[in-house]
């Protein structure tokens, strides 16, 4: 078992902290129950429970006693406090989130809504979200580097979703002119990935690592009309010895495969 740095373990204060308030939350909730529940008193905890106190009683009509009622308000307060710290971590979440998130889904709009459509205006603007993205990762990951607050393995993470995002869009901007730029947005997010290891987002990585293969395997394709002749001229249904000309366009799908896995084998690609 490998045994985290001082500076991996800063790292991981961020979820940490949440899930240390979160059960102490609960545990506060759970306190001031028990302290009514043992007079007699079950009622959901409001925002007016201090005022609330005041006019309760137990469960045989008395007051509650004055040190029983300042502790509720001690414990009732601590509830409080532990609320707004925890809002507090969840705005910072959503801060460094929702430019991500948002990013995300236009990338997921330009491809399912508008590159059926409209090819040609989808490559446009995936070029220009690529670009914005590589961008994003690289100033991430620049941050990253000089680090001392412990975000130094979430600005890593969204950095390689930046480099996710940007790699996908150069690819499928259909651009032969960005080739470069995919590259780079690969072999970035992937030494990032190598740095995080087993701390590294899995889908993310996992397809850096196969995304040039996949664009060099379709281009392959394309440019031999590959696709075309899978479909026209081979038939994998009808029972028969596959003929000179399918056992040649095979060969050839099979080649090109054998290139695409010297790229999957390779952990830089260019």
């Amino acid at each position: 078992v490998q045994i985290p740095t001082p500076d991996e373990e800063d790292q991981r204060r961020f979820n940490r902290e949440r899930e240390r308030l979160i059960k102490e939350h609960g545990a506060h909730i759970a306190r001031i129950k028990s302290l009514l529940v043992q007079h007699g008193v079950r009622t959901p905890i409001g925002r007016n429970f201090p005022e609330w106190l005041e006019t309760i009683g137990d469960g045989l009509g008395n007051e509650l006693g004055p040190n029983l009622k300042t502790e509720l308000v001690r414990e009732y307060g601590r509830l409080q406090l532990l609320k707004r710290q925890i809002k507090e971590l969840q705005q910072e979440q959503k801060r460094r989130a929702s430019d991500l998130i948002r990013t995300d889904n236009e990338l997921t709009r330009l491809l399912v809504k508008v590159r059926p459509n409209d090819q040609a205006g989808a490559g446009v603007y995936l070029a220009g979200l690529a670009a914005d993205s590589l961008g994003k990762g690289d100033a991430l990951k620049e941050k990253a580097e000089t680090d001392k607050s412990g975000k130094k393995e979430t600005l890593q993470a969204d950095a390689i979703a930046f480099y996710r995002i940007a790699a996908t869009a150069f690819w499928r901007s259909g651009s032969s002119k960005l080739v470069n730029e995919l590259f780079a947005a690969a072999n970035a997010g992937q030494e990032l990935c190598a740095a995080l290891a087993n701390d590294a987002p899995d889908r993310d990585c996992l397809f850096l690592g196969l995304v040039i293969p996949f664009a060099g395997l379709e281009q392959h394709a394309n440019r031999k009309g590959l696709a075309k002749e899978l479909e026209d001229k081979t038939n994998f249904n009808d029972g028969q010895p596959a003929s000179k000309d399918e056992l040649a366009i095979m060969a050839e799908v099979g080649d090109a495969l054998t290139e695409s896995k010297k790229l999957v084998e390779n952990p830089r690609h260019g």
